[in-house]
């Protein structure tokens, strides 16, 4: 099931890449938990409502904004996830940054994602020696 929860994950970002909202929401579980350093508020997004309150607030504050995977790694029932996301503010600032996810599913949704905003802090927390 390991190498399924990868290609969910890059599902999920080709679904986001076209606007595909419903696709995404298709992906994650209904009770879904987002934490990490990089959630609005430093709190836990609960469901997939906290889910869309954060893609709400994160698009409000951007014109246009894009995430790429830059590496997808099979953990079993988790996925490490380095990400790219760039975007131009509605100041017209542009920006890039990378980052890092780690995806735990179960039953074939994603139950849990937690962010970091250094890679090194997301390779620590899920256990890899690289």
């Amino acid at each position: 099931m390991s190498q399924e929860n990868v290609e969910l994950v890059r599902a999920g970002y080709a679904a986001w890449a076209r606007g595909d909202l419903e696709d995404v929401l298709d992906l994650i579980d209904e009770n879904i938990v987002i934490t990490g350093q990089i959630t609005p508020d430093g709190k836990p997004a609960q469901g997939r409502e906290g889910l869309l309150a954060n893609v709400k607030r994160v698009g409000e504050a951007f014109e246009e904004l894009s995430y790429e995977p830059v590496e997808l790694i099979d953990l079993g029932k988790r996925v490490l996830a380095h990400v790219r996301v760039s975007g131009t503010g509605r100041e017209g600032i542009r920006a890039e940054l990378k980052f890092g996810q780690l995806w735990t599913f179960r039953g074939g949704k994603a139950v849990r994602v937690a962010n970091y905003t250094d890679w090194d802090d997301a390779v620590e927390a899920a256990e890899l020696h690289r």
